[in-house]
């Protein structure tokens, strides 16, 4: 007669399997790597989910610094990091300096030597934790001269692969064809905010009035992958994880292929 204690270990083995075999299924699927021309412009997250999501989104914090990163899109990002290893990251926005910390203290957990350069044009609410860590470098200057931020000789010298978190919302098409010219296979975008769905926020409760889809990062995004598609898949293992575009980022973690 089986005991209580091996059928619950019976119970627990198999979970573990059947976790493991659905991971597996879309972990090495052959379709995971996708063209943009394959993605629809949709997400299976409906704004009632959005709107909880959300509202916790701009009470989180990272060691006591308001971070304002999306929950689901922090676990995607920690699985990916993982996954990508990256000796380089590159975040293009910055604001309290919060995730450049989350980002760096991501891979010392992870014991990756990494550095993290993030890029502001007002660096004045990043704060110290960042500026003093001897991991992060923080830039202040306009996007606009990311060749001069990151000239040549730069981006040559830094080890890959490359981690390349564009969060600024400006510039985006130079900002993604001028890291185009310097990837190698295997590095990673990841595109924040391209949902058009993103509340805004007014004081006390968020609106979805759909100003971020007028600032049309998603067709930019769409344009620069349909431009260098020989180059570039949506890795659907992250973008779909919890539900199709079940992320702020819609099509926005972005594999290096060639």
């Amino acid at each position: 007669m089986v005991s209580v204690k091996e059928a619950e270990k019976e119970i627990y083995y198999d979970a573990y399997k059947n976790f493991a075999q659905q991971k597996d299924d879309v972990f090495l699927s052959p379709t995971r790597y996708q063209k943009i021309s394959a993605r629809e412009n949709r997400s299976d997250q409906d704004i009632p989910c959005l709107t909880n999501l959300c509202a916790g989104k701009y009470k989180l914090v990272w060691r006591g610094i308001p971070m304002m990163k999306h929950s689901i899109d922090l676990i995607l990002s920690e699985q990916l990091l993982w996954y990508v290893k990256p000796r380089t990251i590159f975040e293009i926005g910055c604001y309290t300096g919060a995730s450049a910390l989350w980002l760096s203290d991501t891979m010392k957990k992870y014991e990756v030597e990494t550095h993290v350069y993030t890029v502001d044009l007002d660096t004045s609410l990043v704060d110290p934790l960042t500026k003093n860590n001897e991991n992060i470098t923080v830039i202040e200057d306009d996007v606009g001269n990311i060749s001069n931020i990151f000239p040549e000789e730069k981006l040559k010298s830094l080890p890959h692969p490359w981690y390349i978190s564009e969060d600024c919302h400006f510039h985006v098409m130079n900002t993604l064809e001028y890291f185009h010219q310097y990837m190698q296979e295997g590095d990673y975008f990841v595109i924040d905010d391209t949902s058009p769905d993103m509340p805004s926020y007014r004081p006390d409760t968020l609106v979805f009035d759909g100003e971020w889809a007028k600032l049309g990062k998603l067709e930019v995004l769409r344009d620069f992958l349909k431009k260098y598609e020989e180059y570039y898949r949506i890795d659907s293992y992250y973008t779909d994880m919890f539900g199709y575009n079940g992320t702020m980022n819609w099509n926005g973690y972005i594999k290096r292929i060639k």
